[in-house]
């Protein structure tokens, strides 16, 4: 598992594998994109909220409506001084997708946005489909 600090309290990762890992950091809120529930989050602080929603890494954007109610509730979280982790596979594109979202709301703006995920996680965002909507926001 690694993870990456996007923003203060806003983080990135790879697959949630590493148990001791994940729990060090305290988190408060996980936004879990790839297949499945995290089991291994089955002993984490019951105060914490965990919020599913399966997307794919594929050309085509997931549904919008959906995307921003994520985003919205990530951002929500984020606002009030949760710690934030959002992950997918590799925590390279769907978890870039929806922090860039995050990172929108609070008022940065697309090749910003961009720029920043890509700096501070390696590889990121290499879905152009997703990138380019980052860029335009």
């Amino acid at each position: 598992m690694e993870i990456f600090e996007i923003a203060p309290n806003l983080y990135q990762s790879t697959k949630i594998d590493d148990s001791d890992l994940f729990l060090s950091h305290g988190f408060d809120c996980v936004i879990d994109l790839e297949g499945g529930f995290d089991k291994i989050l089955s002993g984490w602080n019951l105060g914490g909220s965990y919020l599913y929603w399966h997307i794919f890494d594929v050309p085509w954007m997931p549904n919008e409506d959906r995307l921003w109610n994520v985003v919205r509730y990530g951002f929500n979280s984020w606002v009030h001084k949760d710690k934030i982790l959002t992950h997918c596979s590799m925590g390279r594109n769907r978890s870039g997708l929806i922090n860039g979202c995050i990172l929108s709301l609070d008022g940065m703006y697309g090749p910003e946005i961009v720029k920043l995920i890509q700096e501070k996680r390696p590889g990121a965002l290499t879905n152009t489909t997703f990138r380019e909507f980052l860029s335009g926001l």
